[in-house]
């Protein structure tokens, strides 16, 4: 309703709202007046007096409603002038004056009667109740430009609001490319270093693992310049880069994957598991004389999604393991976790229950991710 009152291009609702809210209003003017008239005149009759009064009280306001959208709506905007508040209200009040002459006229029309004629036989008459019309159109306008000013406030509150949002997204979305941006390298750099290892004693080794690194990068370029991909196509290039090392380990790497179908299409961060595979092989397996098996599991149920990597290498414990929590890939992932999904989201690394051996990293998102 407050809106009805506003007088701003921008305002809500439809026309007709604005019409119901003049009507409203000149009822209540309407009733107010036939009160104070049969209170000082006791042979005023309450019906025919509220009748009079709310006949030109609508004629006078619609009047005035029709010239106020004809000038601010129409005329004003083409003219294309950028008027002062001040300049907007004394324009205004002589629209509303015109508006108050005009509807007294129409009114008066009604009751068989020439208002412009009635006006220098009887001046005291005619004054006073241009007087009685100027100041309900005070009051209707204090209360238009009181709501207009509100109005614009909020839609003010609401546009810096929307670009706060917009900024923290940028920024947010910044942030995470730039703590994906760190894995990028470390990844490169360990395979390039494997590659290195190679050259000498095995080249035909070395060479087969830079074709299929290669591979890898083309299929895996994509995915690492976006913030969002897919919980299948993460677990394909896992594959991809497990069967890339499987070259250089040999028989010493056996991997297995294991991801519900309808999972798969889960939306998911690119390259937030990675890490935990590549510590999984380089400070669980690699060190272990017969090497091992990286498992990844994907499960859900209604509150949540788990997915582990688990690795029977040699342990948390073990000279060579940096991941308990400290190492790059550790703090980037829970970093981005922590960005993604604020306290939904977890990773835990744990050393896996006796009797078996090895690591199990876990990452659980409370909600499951929509596709």
């Amino acid at each position: 309703m407050r809106y009805w009152w506003s007088f701003t291009p921008d305002r809500p609702g439809a026309p007709w709202q604005y019409f119901v809210a003049t009507l409203i209003y000149n009822s209540l003017f309407a009733i107010v007046l036939s009160i104070a008239f049969v209170a000082f005149d006791s042979r005023a009759t309450w019906w025919k007096t509220f009748f009079e009064t709310l006949l030109i009280s609508n004629c006078i306001g619609f009047s005035i409603h029709l010239l106020m959208e004809l000038t601010f709506g129409a005329i004003l905007p083409r003219l294309k002038r950028q008027l002062a508040h001040w300049q907007s209200g004394a324009i205004a009040i002589f629209v509303a004056l015109v508006g108050i002459y005009l509807g007294y006229t129409i009114a008066f029309a009604f009751f068989g009667r020439n208002f412009t004629a009635l006006i220098p036989r009887y001046p005291r008459f005619a004054l006073g109740m241009l007087l009685i019309g100027l100041l309900g159109c005070v009051l209707w306008l204090l209360i238009m430009d009181g709501q207009t000013r509100r109005v614009r406030a909020e839609a003010n509150d609401a546009r810096h609001a929307e670009e706060r949002q917009r900024l923290a997204a940028q920024a947010k979305d910044a942030e995470l490319r730039a703590l994906q941006a760190q894995i990028e390298p470390h990844f490169l750099f360990n395979t390039l270093a494997n590659v290195l290892a190679l050259i000498d004693y095995e080249p035909q080794t070395a060479k087969r693992m830079l074709d299929s690194f290669i591979t890898h990068l083309r299929q895996s370029l994509n995915s690492s310049r976006q913030t969002q991909a897919t919980l299948g196509s993460e677990l394909d290039l896992l594959r991809s880069y497990l069967q890339l090392i499987e070259i250089r380990m040999g028989n010493r790497l056996r991997f297995e994957i294991d991801c519900p179908e309808q999972l798969r299409a889960t939306a998911f961060s690119p390259l937030l598991l990675q890490p935990l595979v590549e510590n999984a092989v380089k400070y669980g397996l690699e060190p272990k004389i017969e090497g091992g098996t990286v498992a990844i599991r994907v499960s859900s149920d209604s509150s949540a999604i788990r997915i582990d990597v688990i690795d029977d290498g040699v342990g948390l414990h073990a000279k060579s393991s940096a991941r308990s929590g400290s190492g790059m890939g550790i703090s980037n992932i829970r970093e981005r976790l922590a960005s993604l999904y604020g306290e939904r989201a977890t990773l835990e690394v744990v050393a896996r229950p006796l009797p078996e051996v090895g690591t199990q990293s876990s990452i659980i998102i409370k909600e499951p991710i929509k596709p």
